[in-house]
Order: C-alpha cells, then sequence, then structure tokens
C-alpha cells in the first residue's frame, strides 16, 4: 500500500542539495534544536531532522543508487552520519529506537542520551524489549531508579542523574505566587477529556472557594497564536459556563510556558511532565491519577501512538489515595485535597512527605552544569 503520508511529508520537507559536511556534534531530532543548540558552537553542530523537516537529496540519491528503496530511511541515516564523521551525538528524544540502533554502525562516536520524561519499562518502554542491539554511551536521566530502568534496555556505558534536562534547561529565577496553576496535556492538535475532567473539578473548587481566575497552561504544539486561540475556542465549548473560572497563561513556547510555571508555587496537573518538574522546583503539587485510566476516546488516541501512561513514574508503590494525589473525582473531596496541600500542610510536612513518596523525580540541576562539565571534557 502507498503511504501518502509520507509521500506529503517529502514534498513538504525542505530539500538540500549539497553534500553533508563533517561536523563535531549532532543533534539527533529536530524537535531538539531549541533546547540542546545553546550548548555547542553552531559551527561545529548540525541537526539530523528525522520528521522529514529537512531532506538530503543528495544523500537520498546516493541510499537509493546503493541499496534501493529497502530500508531506505536506515541507509540514508547511515550515509548521512558517514559524511558528518561526527565525535558526539546527542539526542532528546528518549523513545527513538533508531538512535540506539547508530552505536554499533558508528562505534568510535560517542552517543549521548537524554531522558525526556518519566518512564517505565512495562509502560511505555515496553517496545524496547523487542530489540536488543540498543547501545549508549551516556545517558543523562532523572535518577538512579530510571539508569536502572533504562539499563535493563540499553547497553549503556554509563549514566548521570539530573533530574528533567529541559527543566534545568528553562532555570527562571521567579517569586512564586500563592494562585493555582492547572497544567494540562491538550494543546491545538487535540483536546483530551482528561483535560476536561480535571477543569470541571477545579471550577466546582473554583466556585466554592470564590475564586475568580484559575490558570492554565497548554502544551506548546505551535508557535502560532491562531492555533493556539483554535485550542482555547475549543476548551470554551467544552467548558461551557464554568470557562469563567479559567485564564490562560501559555501555549505559544515551552520557554513562555516554563517561565510562567515558574511564578506559581501551587499546581494542578493529571499526566504532563511539567507537574512533575514544577515538584523538583519546590511548587506544591495536586496531581489528578484519577484520570490514569483514560476514557475510551483519549486512549484510543494513545495506544495509536503506543503511549501508555499514567501520573507516577517511580518505584514507590502508591495507593489510590495519598498525601497529594486521589482517585476521587467527588468535588467535596478534591476541595479537603487543595486546601490541605496548597494551604494548611507546614513547610516541614510537606517536605517529609516529599521526600518520602517523590525521590526519584525531586533533582534539579538549574542551568545543567553536570552537562556543560561533561561537554568540557
Amino acid at each position: 500500500m502507498i503511504n501518502f503520508q509520507k509521500y506529503y511529508q517529502f514534498l513538504q520537507a525542505k530539500w538540500i542539495f549539497k553534500k553533508p559536511i563533517k561536523k563535531k556534534y549532532v543533534i539527533y531530532d529536530g524537535d531538539s534544536k531549541d533546547i540542546l543548540q545553546p550548548y555547542f558552537p553552531k559551527k561545529d553542530t548540525a541537526v539530523f531532522y528525522t520528521r522529514y523537516e529537512e531532506i538530503n537529496i543528495y544523500v537520498l540519491f546516493k541510499a537509493i543508487l546503493t541499496s534501493g528503496l529497502g530500508k531506505i530511511f536506515a541507509n540514508y541515516e547511515k550515509i548521512y552520519f558517514d559524511y558528518l564523521k561526527p565525535k558526539m551525538v546527542l539526542n532528546l528524544v528518549d523513545m527513538n529506537l533508531n538512535f540506539y540502533k547508530l552505536k554499533k554502525n558508528f562505534p568510535n562516536t560517542k552517543f549521548v542520551g537524554i531522558q525526556r520524561t518519566p518512564r517505565l519499562a512495562t509502560r511505555e518502554l515496553a517496545a524496547f524489549k523487542d530489540h536488543k542491539d540498543l547501545m549508549l554511551d551516556y545517558f543523562f536521566c532523572f535518577s538512579k531508579f530510571h539508569s536502572i530502568v533504562f539499563k535493563k534496555l540499553i547497553k549503556i556505558k554509563n549514566t548521570i542523574e539530573i533530574g528533567s534536562f529541559v527543566n534545568n534547561h528553562f532555570s527562571f529565577k521567579s517569586k512564586k505566587n500563592n494562585k493555582i496553576l492547572f497544567v494540562g496535556i491538550s494543546s491545538s492538535e487535540h483536546i483530551f477529556d482528561i483535560d476536561i475532567k480535571c477543569l470541571n473539578l477545579i471550577a466546582k473548587y473554583a466556585e466554592v472557594k470564590k475564586i475568580k481566575k484559575v490558570g492554565i497552561l497548554l502544551k506548546p504544539s505551535s508557535r502560532v497564536s491562531s492555533k493556539y486561540n483554535r485550542a482555547m475556542n475549543l476548551l470554551k465549548d467544552k467548558l461551557g459556563k464554568n470557562f469563567k473560572y479559567f485564564k490562560f497563561l501559555g501555549g505559544y513556547s515551552r520557554k513562555k510556558n516554563y517561565l510562567i510555571a515558574s511564578k506559581y508555587k501551587n499546581i494542578i496537573f493529571n499526566r504532563s511532565t511539567m507537574g512533575y518538574e514544577c515538584l523538583a522546583k519546590k511548587s506544591r503539587i495536586v496531581a489528578l491519577t484519577c484520570l490514569s485510566s483514560p476514557p475510551n476516546y483519549d486512549w484510543d488516541y494513545f495506544e495509536k501512538r503506543n503511549y501508555l501512561i499514567d501520573p507516577f513514574a517511580n518505584d514507590f508503590k502508591f495507593k489510590t489515595e495519598g498525601f497529594c494525589w486521589t482517585t476521587d473525582t467527588g468535588s467535596e473531596n478534591f476541595v479537603k485535597l487543595v486546601d490541605n496541600v496548597f494551604y494548611r500542610m507546614t513547610s516541614t510536612e510537606w517536605e517529609q512527605k516529599v521526600k518520602k513518596y517523590f525521590k526519584n523525580l525531586t533533582i534539579y540541576d538549574p542551568g545543567n552544569r553536570k552537562f556543560k562539565n561533561f561537554i568540557k571534557k
């Protein structure tokens, strides 16, 4: 069957006709360019685009002439890297299996992986078990627990625990206000029923406590304001009268979202990695784990993309209810939980409980100092 989507992507891509030139560093996947590029000299760095944003026609034709259309991406990739001859290849998209297969073809190149979000071997990483040739030289990960998880699936020489690389990158020093921020997973591309359920629950809290506005952050799938407005309008339609309790604050870019989140002491989330990241930056969190088993519509969306997600990627055996999380969608219990976590619990109580339950999700290295020292060696 003809894959028309790939033909469309090919036609939409930026075509490069020049032969690739040697580069010291390569960023694997253009999705990470804005985060990784600042750590390296531009003149020494290339980006290998895996999503057809850019295609090198010279390399493509050579791949076809060498081995035909069979396994064309793997051949294209190998020829491309043969020209680049990098000393180091870096990847922030930790679910990309192709990246972990490159090391066997380029044994003298350092391959560095960076964990993007909390993962579990029995969940998002389940597909890794079917591959025995995955290798890395270095892996920057969230914690010791996550180091063990990835090492069971990938042959990794060295792991370095740094928390969230992206969270460390956006290390804003902001004074935190005492208001509430909801961090959702919806974007201009898809509005999740999970977020709507959360927002309706929060609206009940706002009504009871007479809160005028609760902030909302959307996932930044696009930097185009018109698409962001589209997402807001979709949420407005789904929330109805409850829309009046919310104020939309971000969604244009990662940088802006992290800046906004850094100003809030109190965070409510369901699946967003930013929930964990705010916890690492000393914000208090309420996690709505009632949404770990999503409605059918959301579940179908995730299954098609090979996602299986619940709120806590940790080694602690969580009960259905906890000091800052709940599976109860009842508004009365939710009001009590939020009040206790955000406004009644002392700092000492909060810190002790976080240390007990979330030790693998609270590492924070502002500015990625460990990573900077690593690339200087």
